[in-house]
């Protein structure tokens, strides 16, 4: 009940997402038949994922969008490289096995 209300929220404020009913033979009995999933597309501004990813690639803190959105720079805060994702993953596994000492 709570997926659906969110859902109708998030379809009502958002056009891009829309309900989906599925294939039948994978329904689940707990949600409406014709509500069973949400998908998005057509989501404007496509170029703005691969400019961040770039952006992360080459170690820069700002990624510049472009005239397509208005020459804005987004500042790349929660995004890290690969390598550093890695090394936290390394050091809390360090931490883990610590504990067990």
């Amino acid at each position: 009940e709570e997926f659906v209300k969110a859902g109708d929220e998030l379809v009502y404020k958002c056009p891009t997402w829309t309900w989906e009913s599925g294939d039948p033979s994978k329904r689940k009995k707990y949600l409406p038949d014709d509500k069973q999933f949400l998908v998005t597309r057509n989501v404007p501004c496509p170029t703005r994922a691969s400019t961040l990813e770039n952006s992360v690639a080459t170690g820069e803190q700002s990624a510049q969008i472009g005239d397509e959105c208005g020459d804005d720079d987004w500042l790349v805060s929660r995004m890290i490289s690969p390598e550093e994702q890695q090394r936290r993953m390394d050091e809390q596994l360090a931490e883990e096995f610590d504990i067990l000492d």
